[in-house]
């Protein structure tokens, strides 16, 4: 891939990952909002208040997953970022380096030292391509999950008594949510295995 590519896919990714940490925290506060709701509604409601709960501790754990894999991705970023002004630096040198045989010399063991330096960006910023990877495949088995526990809260509305109707109405806002952060960790696993290849 080349290096320019290369950044804009990373800073692209680094875009999703936000959009995700975004729609988590709606999850998370939707899910405070639901369990409120249930609380209201009484003991009739309390398989509505135990998947909520646990709507709001699967977000938490999405937020964590996906804030390690901020802090991989601002890494790479700077790494590779660093990377591309490692080989205009090269360029420069090797043109340098082509005026003469007395320059040529000079310039070599710079050559070589910037090599060095360039394969151990180059292997570091693979390696954290692969951690990335299995973030955000981990997100997405994760999320997964979660629109499981988004369909359920939908089931149990059904038994909210009076409240029903609200707690049915917050269950689908929580499940179009759901599915949002589905289909945008889907695009954020592709671009991860495209940035990787």
């Amino acid at each position: 891939m080349k290096d320019g590519m290369q950044l804009s896919r990373t800073v692209r990714i680094n875009e999703e990952i936000k959009q995700v940490v975004r729609i988590s925290a709606g999850i998370n506060l939707m899910a405070i909002n639901a369990m409120l709701v249930a609380k209201r509604s009484g003991a009739r409601s309390a398989g509505y208040g135990v998947v909520s709960g646990e709507l709001r501790s699967f977000s938490g754990r999405l937020e964590s997953i996906m804030l390690e894999t901020s802090g991989l991705i601002s890494r790479m970023i700077g790494d590779v970022a660093s990377l591309l002004n490692q080989k205009r630096s090269m360029a420069r040198i090797g043109r340098a380096s082509g005026m003469s045989e007395i320059t040529a010399g000079l310039l070599e063991e710079a050559m070589e030292s910037k090599h060095l330096a360039l394969s151990g960006m180059q292997n570091r910023i693979r390696e954290l391509g692969d951690r990335l990877g299995l973030h955000s495949e981990t997100a997405l088995r994760h999320c997964q999950s979660g629109v499981a526990l988004a369909r359920s809260a939908k089931i149990e509305s059904v038994y909210g008594g009076e409240m029903a109707g609200v707690l049915e109405q917050v269950s689908v806002e929580v499940e179009g949510r759901m599915l949002a952060l589905f289909e945008r960790l889907k695009s954020l696993s592709a671009d991860v295995r495209a940035w990787q290849a």
